[in-house]
């Protein structure tokens, strides 16, 4: 029994979802559709001829034309009636019907639903939905007009039908939609939705605008997103709401008329509900069971004793803490048990719809019962005509109480009695697997624990722990440890994250990167107690969708650290990168760190705000506050201008004065708005004022304060910012309540006091009238209905308890207090004169908190903040209940346990400091009420204290003695001197430019913070006291007795230098001082320098700024690239900070692309701080990379010259080029890449040679090593095409790349073997597992390393598929081929599962599946069956593209031939397959990575025994190989030296000189721009320093799967300011919801994104904020699109050039 009673407690709560989908419909309309249409066929019962439908069809056609649309209607009448009429034929009647005189807008409506319903769907329902709009907007039906046009913009987003929607809102104004009854909330309530959504702005209450008629009391009105909802409406009776006039709704709509609305609310069905949160009775405690009912005055009732037979089946019923679904209840008979007792229960003062609480007191039979199972079952009683509701409440019985904690050294688990909550001394105690099977077991010691170790609870799977049961000869109980731990942040639980065994502090040089730069990444690791450990640590590197982009175990260095310099990919791609320090590679990380990946440049100013002068207060007036913009290199930020933008927020602390007191209505909710300012031009000591005003107080009875982010623009164009916090003072009376008790709790019966002042608008007490009322709010059941399930819900109800008016005076505060019972309480003080509002909520009794999962509160408090070891902290405890308590010591695990009695009035204890706590321990102390003590129910309460161990004697000292400003261009020493050390110290440097610190705030390293802080409990703590069936409240039935769950290739190097300069580990001398040299490069900023020093136990930090410029700052503002063509406004700062008055002059030359079109000498005279930005011409002329230099002199014979290098090319994407041709034997041919048609230095070229194959297998392998994304598919295809060891000449990283594709496959391996898409932690992919598993043993057999465990669990993975599988659906035989196979590769055949597979031959899908099951019987040596399949699969050609294998004909008949060539097996059929591979037309840019792979492997497979071509390339020979890949630097020559033709293909991939025209396949791609208020922009008037925003929409025109690439190229004078995320962008609706994107890369010059597009959903819309940076005249590339698996599924826009104005 016991043991099956385990299982039932095993058990984990788990909700289902559901998901609907509406669809647009207009009820009735269809019936009178359908009766149209019968009308019709009438005349044609038998339906007409071919030529009588050709003939009307005709005539229609013909009537159409001479405008006669009256005859055209009866024409296309008379063609519907004779039958087979499509939708065409109903959208021309449709049409007629309206367009005739007089139109007939009846017909035309049914008509036109006709032709909605037969159109597939997307944008053929466009048109039909456009006449059924017009045909309803005709019969002045605008609501369901507007619904027909929100139906067209769900199918086709386009700004016509935008303005259509909007034109019928503006016509319609804001109207009711359609109102929904909820007659089973409690109260009922009505929603109302609207035409137009209601205003989303918060100055206004929806209340103000509806009232019933005649007046109902109680009535609420609620916002629920965009509908209203009326809660306190009548039952059983209608309900005249009106909603008035002026009603507010977005976009100014309002509506117009004061609106009537009937509410029918019907009666409530009847219901029967439990609280199923709690299911343990205690034993001994008064046996009563709560239920709520609905229209329900009799029930049956059957209390059932579970049988042990019968506790499997319940489980699969059942999970404790949930509610059975009604149909089980309903099914549950005597068989599941015995029945002990059975009879009806009366309810008394029963009121109709109202819900009724009760109280069921149980039999006394069950006081006589053993403790286990039961069940309580309730069946409305069967003599009503509506019976049949059922429910059904298991529970237990027992008298022991289990506490657990769980920490890194295992679980510990305290047993005591719930009566005398004394602990429980031999007591048997089971840890229990998920499968039921008992781990490990103890018998509890005298102090009533027992502990597991932490190695049982490591197990996964079946194994995994998952409760605690414990037993004695007479009870039995269970605690789950998969259900949720206490959360006790309340309890003063937080700070880091405690550590394990092992704790590691990783430190970076700063936090965000550009893609191609190196990361020094460095780390300490210590224990618990903050000693230094010797152990191998794996650093691993996660990009940020989660997958692994490196994994490493670096060099130890002395002192327990370790230092990795981590270089990122060119394509890293853009987001939050995660490193993290690991002990084993399958366990969680003992340190981790983040830092940001994107295509940044350094900011150049230090903005500060403030002093803030006062308080902002509403009205006319401002408030003015000091801006102030500093160069980072040192001089003030003079003739800057700027935005500010300022949210709204409640301000819980308004006055400094009145801190502890309440202001305001606990209870509301504020939303921010946003309000933007411009902030003027600075002065000459870089200062200007920000004028903030707020025109009206906002709608709120709480304090506000302004959160404002000041943005102000650099020279160069782009922008820095800052925040600051203001507060808002309203110009009314605020009303001040301060309770004199804490934590908003007082003991039962004991006085609530509180203190009620008056406060000015400026924070002074002031004289006023003021009225107190205090209520109780009554805990109520509510019974909500889900699924099938009744369930009750707690509310809360007011209930008056006392009113008080009050006087209060300017220097006295009012007392208000009142001696309470148990309950929760709200206390509401209103000003009788104005709209002042407080209300503050507590409870009297200590009262058990809303969630079951967090105990009652135990005060409790240490003497001390800190001690040393060996002291001893007094700690002090209130309980809020005498009885039995334990005083744990808590760190990562439980350190000491012991017991106490502890009176009512509190105690104090005492508990030695250790120094193995580290930073220091919690002192928890968990307070147990008998339940003999109190009406029979036990409870408990715990407290925690935190006890911290003074952190100066393991603090070094760091002392950075530098300069405040050096010169650049030089090595300087840095002296680091160290203090407080006892031996040698280690340490690093950083110097970066706070510049780029700025960008995210970046803190400096502190290794104190993390080791000697304050930590997180690092303990779990559950127990089962919150599942305790509590005596149950309300009125007593009688009982009646009755019975018994990447972009490497277009990554570019902007010309703003990144100065980021790092030390590596240095050692210190014998004096504690470290000098480190920095070589300062050409720079002129601000660098931080950043200490992180260690010896043994000791740690420290320090940072310090140090100021590098020339006495004068002379820069060129340049772009971060130019396309070929373009014209930038060239601006040089010129700033004399140092010398003397004078003349400054920068003389600019350019070379290498680059081009000045305006004056060479760019000269200024200033005087000593001055400042000024002459500007000249730069075009660039042709690509490749330009340099700018300039030579700078001024007075004293000052001169520095400065040289920066900028990218030229376009921002359009790579294409290629492919020329092939047959060299004969002997004969010399050129070779001549295009390479005129391509910006310069930004193509590369290659020639192959070949004779198995005749397209270009070396432009194959190239575009698969470069496709910018790394998914499963993807990196499966590079690990295949590399394996086949075809790569240029000299290339000697073919095998670094292979690994990196393995390691790539390997980081998407899942737990169970299986690969997933994108990350180890997604769905498991069918075909492309076997895919994986393929290029994982091609690529060991090329020499990549290859874990065998990995390779070993993918294979289980398949061979346990192949025996799961029906095989009875396409999709399912082709896994099931492609798995058989890669077994088979693996050396694995699986005979019978494939002569099973072969019995289906003709119905395997493609080529491909048929000739892996060829494949198989081949290395089965099955060659009869071999040969049948692949002559089966060489028949079975022609396919189309199919998502679920990526593949196509190409990619199939490439694969079949090497399948074929690799069997040995109808050689003489080899010929025949070879013969239909794709040829000179097959390219690159064309192929998908599937065909790209594949074409790879096919050519050296197929190349393999055949003559080997031999080629000469500019006259040196390449070594004979059957093909032959080497790299082109231009124009050359190759002649054959071989005795046979060889194929030769030249490609060349870049950016063209010439875009390419504009031009669609299958998908469609829109692009828009906006200002920030939404209005469309005007690309010719965009000025430097505008902000505005890209849409780009794509949408698929194929209703198939595709996974597409999203591009837009940018002009150079434009940049990116931030990637808005997906979903609706608060502040932007006009963007519409945004997509999810799978995966952006970070580059400078282009937005893409890759995405994902459904036959349900075939459109995604993204959208980046952009900024105007650069003056000039510039190439605006075209949007373009690209399916990444069919490049033939395609859009691209034309180029354009735009204009930024200065």
């Amino acid at each position: 029994m016991r043991q099956l009673f385990r299982l039932l407690l095993l058990l984990a709560l788990a909700v289902p979802g559901v998901a609907a989908a509406q669809t647009f419909d207009l009820p009735g309309l269809g019936r009178d559709t359908s009766a149209y249409q019968q009308e019709l066929q009438r005349r044609f019962p038998a339906g007409g001829t071919p030529q009588q439908r050709i003939a009307a069809e005709q005539r229609a056609g013909q009537a159409e034309g001479r405008r006669d649309y009256a005859g055209a209607a009866t024409a296309w009448e008379e063609r519907i009636g004779m039958g087979q009429a499509n939708g065409d034929h109903w959208l021309s009647l449709a049409q007629a019907q309206l367009n005739r005189q007089p139109p007939n807008n009846q017909r035309a409506l049914q008509a036109g639903w006709r032709a909605f319903q037969l159109a597939p769907y997307g944008e053929p329902e466009v048109a039909p939905l456009l006449v059924i709009a017009e045909a309803l907007r005709r019969l002045d039906r605008p609501v369901q007009q507007i619904e027909a046009l929100e139906a067209i913009l769900e199918r086709t987003d386009s700004p016509d039908n935008r303005e259509r929607l909007e034109a019928a809102r503006r016509a319609a104004g804001m109207l009711v939609r359609r109102v929904a009854t909820e007659p089973d909330a409690d109260p009922a309530r009505a929603c109302i939705s609207f035409t137009n959504p209601p205003a989303r702005r918060t100055d206004w209450n929806p209340g103000d605008w509806i009232r019933a008629d005649p007046p109902v009391p109680s009535l609420a009105v609620e916002r629920e997103g965009d509908i209203l909802c009326v809660a306190g409406l009548p039952w059983g009776a209608s309900t005249r709401l009106i909603l008035r006039a002026g009603l507010p709704g977005e976009g100014r709509q309002s509506l117009r008329q004061d609106t009537p609305v009937t509410i029918a609310m019907p009666s409530r069905d009847p219901r029967i509900a439990f609280d199923t949160a709690t299911f343990i009775l205690p034993r001994g405690q008064e046996a009563r069971i709560g239920v709520a009912t609905v229209n329900i005055s009799r029930m049956s009732m059957r209390l059932i004793r579970v049988a042990e037979r019968n506790l499997v089946p319940m489980r699969r019923d059942w999970t404790p803490g949930d509610a059975l679904e009604s149909w089980s209840a309903s099914s549950i008979s005597e068989e599941m048990g015995r029945v002990l007792w059975e009879g009806t229960a009366e309810l008394q003062r029963v009121e109709p719809n109202r819900t009724h609480r009760s109280v069921l007191p149980l039999p006394d039979v069950l006081k006589s019962a053993s403790p286990g199972a039961y069940l309580l079952i309730l069946r409305q009683d069967e003599g009503r005509r509506d019976s049949g509701q059922t429910a059904a409440l298991p529970f237990f019985v027992t008298d022991i109480g289990l506490t657990a904690w769980r920490g890194a050294d295992g679980l510990a688990v305290q047993a005591r009695s719930l009566q005398s909550a004394a602990v429980t001394p031999g007591l048997r105690v089971m840890l229990m697997a998920r499968n039921n099977e008992i781990l490990a077991e103890a018998r509890t010691g005298d102090d009533g624990l027992v502990r597991f170790p932490a190695a049982l609870m490591r197990g996964s799977g079946p194994v995994a722990p998952v409760s605690i049961h414990a037993e004695t000869s007479d009870d039995v109980a269970a605690l789950s440890l998969e259900a949720a731990s206490f959360d006790l942040s309340d309890r003063g639980a937080t700070g880091l994250p405690t550590p394990g065994p092992v704790d590691a502090f990783l430190w970076l040089d700063r936090g965000i990167f550009r893609p191609g730069e190196t990361v020094n990444a460095a780390a300490l690791i210590r224990d618990p107690a903050g000693r230094p450990l010797d152990l191998p640590i794996r650093l691993r590197l996660r990009r940020p969708n989660g997958q692994i982009a490196q994994e490493i175990v670096p060099p130890r260095q002395d002192g327990g650290a370790i230092y990795w310099p981590l270089r990122l990919s060119a394509g890293a791609p853009f987001g939050l990168w995660t490193l993290e320090a690991l002990t084993d590679p399958d366990a969680p990380p003992v340190g981790r760190t983040t830092f940001r990946v994107d295509a940044f440049v350094p900011e150049r100013l230090e903005v500060t705000t403030g002093p803030v002068p006062g308080p902002l207060v509403p009205g006319p007036t401002g408030l003015r506050v000091p801006v102030t913009a500093r160069f980072l290199y040192g001089a003030p930020g003079s003739g800057l201008t700027g935005q500010a933008e300022m949210r709204l927020l409640t301000d819980p602390e308004p006055f400094p004065d009145w801190r502890g007191w309440r202001f305001g209505l606990a209870q509301e909710q504020f939303a921010p708005d946003l309000i933007t300012f411009e902030i003027p031009e600075t002065d000459d000591q870089g200062r200007t004022t920000l004028t903030l005003d707020l025109p009206q107080a906002p709608d709120t009875t709480r304090p506000v304060k302004g959160e404002v982010s000041v943005s102000m623009a650099e020279p160069g164009g782009r922008e820095t910012r800052t925040r600051f916090t203001v507060p808002v003072r309203s110009t009314r009376t605020l009303i001040a309540v301060r309770p004199g008790f804490e934590n908003d709790a007082i003991d039962a019966g004991a006085e609530a006091a509180f203190d009620i002042a008056a406060v000015s608008p400026e924070g002074r007490a002031v004289a006023g009238a003021l009225r107190a009322r205090l209520v109780r709010e009554r805990p109520n059941w509510r019974i909500v209905v889900r699924g099938s399930i009744a369930r009750w819900e707690t509310v809360w109800r007011d209930e008056p308890v006392d009113a008080q008016e009050l006087r209060v005076a300017a220097n006295q505060p009012a007392r208000f207090a009142r001696s309470l019972p148990f309950g929760r309480y709200r206390l509401e003080v209103s000003d009788a004169n104005g709209l002042g509002i407080t209300s503050i909520r507590f409870r009297s009794g200590w009262a058990g908190v809303e969630s079951a999962e967090v105990p009652d509160r135990v005060d409790v408090a240490a003497d001390r903040r800190a001690y040393m070891p060996g002291e001893t902290a007094r700690i002090r405890i209130t309980p809020p209940f005498a009885g039995r308590a334990s005083v744990a010591v808590l760190s990562d695990r439980l350190v000491s346990l012991r017991e106490i009695d502890l009176p009512q009035g509190g105690a104090e204890v005492e508990v030695p400091v250790d120094a193995s706590w580290g930073p220091g321990a919690y002192v928890a102390v968990t307070v147990f009420r008998p339940g003999e003590a109190r009406n029979g129910q036990p409870g408990r309460g715990l407290g925690l204290a935190w006890v911290g161990i003074d952190p100066a004697p393991r603090t070094l000292g760091v002392t950075i003695d530098t300069p405040q400003m050096v010169r650049p261009r030089q090595r300087v020493e840095v002296p680091v001197r160290i203090a407080n050390a006892s031996g040698p110290v280690l340490l690093t440097l950083a110097a970066v430019d706070e510049g780029i610190l700025r960008l995210t705030n970046f803190a400096s390293p502190d290794p104190g913070a993390h080791f000697l802080g304050r930590r997180r409990l690092g303990v779990d703590i559950r127990d089962d006291y919150g599942r305790l069936i509590a005596p149950a409240e309300g009125e007593l039935a009688l009982l009646r007795q009755g019975g018994d769950e990447d972009a490497a290739a277009d990554a570019l190097q902007p010309p703003q230098r990144l100065v980021s300069l790092f030390s590596g580990v240095v050692r210190t001398g014998p004096d504690g001082t470290a000098m480190v040299p920095l070589d300062i490069p050409d720079f002129a900023g601000e660098l931080r320098l950043m200490v992180v020093a260690w010896e043994g136990t000791r740690i420290g930090a320090g940072s310090k700024p140090l100021t590098v410029r020339d006495e004068v700052v002379a820069e060129a503002l340049l772009p971060r690239f130019l396309a070929p063509g373009d014209e930038a406004r060239l601006s040089v700062l010129l700033h004399n900070i140092e010398l003397p008055q004078g003349e400054i002059v920068a003389e600019v030359s350019a070379s290498g692309g680059l081009s000045i079109t305006g004056p060479a000498r760019l000269a200024a005279t200033l005087a000593t701080g001055a400042r000024a930005q002459p500007f000249t011409t730069l075009r660039a002329t042709e690509g490749g990379e330009g340099t700018l230099r300039l030579a700078v002199t001024g007075p004293n014979g000052f001169r520095v010259e400065r040289e920066s290098r900028i990218t030229i090319r376009s921002s359009r994407p790579r294409v290629t080029e492919v020329a092939g041709a047959e060299l004969p034997p002997g004969v010399e041919m050129p070779l001549n890449p295009p390479i005129d048609r391509f910006v310069r230095d930004a193509w590369r070229a290659s020639a192959s040679f070949g004779a198995a194959v005749r397209y270009d297998v070396a432009g194959m392998l190239r575009a698969v090593e470069e496709f910018p994304l790394y998914c499963l598919e993807q990196s499966a295809s590079r690990a295949l095409a590399l394996s086949a060891g075809i790569t240029d000449e000299g290339d000697p990283e073919r095998a670094a790349r292979l690994q990196r594709a393995v390691d790539s496959i390997l980081d998407r391996q899942r737990f169970d073997g299986s690969f997933s898409m994108w990350s180890a932690n997604g769905e498991a992919q069918q075909w492309l597992t076997p895919y994986a598993v393929e290029a994982l043993i091609r690529a060991r057999t090329a020499g990549a390393t290859v874990p065998e465990g990995a390779l070993r669990e993918a294979l289980r993975f398949l061979d346990e598929a192949i025996e799961d599988t029906a095989a009875n659906t396409p999709e399912e035989r082709a896994a099931q081929a492609y798995r058989l196979y890669a077994l088979a590769l693996a050396g694995q055949p699986r005979l019978g599962a494939a002569r099973r597979l072969m019995e289906q031959l003709n119905e395997l899908p493609t080529q491909l599946s048929r000739a892996q099951l060829a494949a198989t019987f081949a290395r089965g040596g099955d060659a009869q069956r071999a040969q049948l399949a692949f002559s089966s699969a060489l028949t079975a050609t022609g396919r189309r593209f199919w998502g679920f294998d990526y593949g196509s004909a190409p990619r199939d008949a490439l694969a079949t031939a090497t399948l074929l060539r690799e069997s040995n097996l109808m050689q003489d059929r080899l010929n025949q397959a070879m013969q239909v591979l794709p040829g000179a037309e097959f390219i690159p840019a064309r192929a998908s990575t599937q065909e790209q792979a594949w074409a790879v492997l096919a050519a050296q497979v197929l190349g393999q025994g055949t003559r080997t071509a031999s080629v000469a390339v500019n006259g040196s020979a390449l070594p004979p190989r059957p093909v032959i890949a080497t790299p082109l630097s231009g124009p050359g020559t190759a002649r054959n030296l071989g005795s046979a033709p060889v194929w030769a293909s030249v490609s060349i991939n870049g950016i063209p000189r010439e875009p390419l025209p504009a031009a669609r396949e299958g998908f469609r791609v829109t692009r828009r721009f906006f200002a920030l208020n939404g209005q469309p922009l005007d690309l010719d008037r965009v000025t430097q320093n505008t902000s505005f925003v890209l849409l780009v929409e794509l949408r698929s025109e194929t209703n198939d799967r595709h996974e597409a690439m999203v591009i837009q190229g940018l002009p150079a004078g434009w940049e990116i300011a931030s990637r808005l995320p997906a979903g609706d962008i608060a502040g932007m609706p006009w963007l519409g919801t945004l997509t999810e994107v799978d995966s952006q890369p970070a580059l400078d010059d282009r937005y893409a994104a890759a995405v994902t597009l459904t036959p349900q959903r075939p459109f995604a819309r993204v959208a980046v904020r952009l900024r105007a940076v650069t003056p000039g005249d510039f190439e605006l590339p075209g949007g373009e699109a690209q399916d990444m698996y069919r490049p033939g599924i395609f859009a691209r826009q034309n180029t354009a050039r735009i204009t930024v104005l200065p």
